[in-house]
């Protein structure tokens, strides 16, 4: 079975930034960020630091009337991935 290119879904995320240095509890475990970095809310209420040198990279305001360096709604920008669709369960 071979990886195909496929293009991510945009999703509108919850953005802060952060005022001070601190430390996130996400998914995998603590996360250190830096003042200034985003913190985003998944859709399911999960947390994630994204570092302000990248955020611009990955992440758009969801209205042009959002400013890009302030709290509020930003969409994820599409991304090319490889991946392989699996036809049976499997773990990792």
């Amino acid at each position: 079975m071979e990886f195909r290119p496929y293009i991510t879904t945009a999703l509108r995320l919850r953005v802060h930034f952060a005022p001070a240095a601190g430390q996130l509890q996400t998914l995998e475990g603590p996360v250190a960020y830096a003042a200034g970095d985003a913190i985003v809310t998944g859709v399911a209420g999960e947390q994630w630091p994204v570092p302000a040198d990248s955020f611009a990279a990955k992440y758009r305001p969801a209205t042009d009337a959002q400013s890009p360096d302030r709290d509020g709604l930003f969409v994820k920008r599409p991304a090319i991935v490889q991946a392989r669709q699996l036809l049976q369960a499997t773990s990792v």
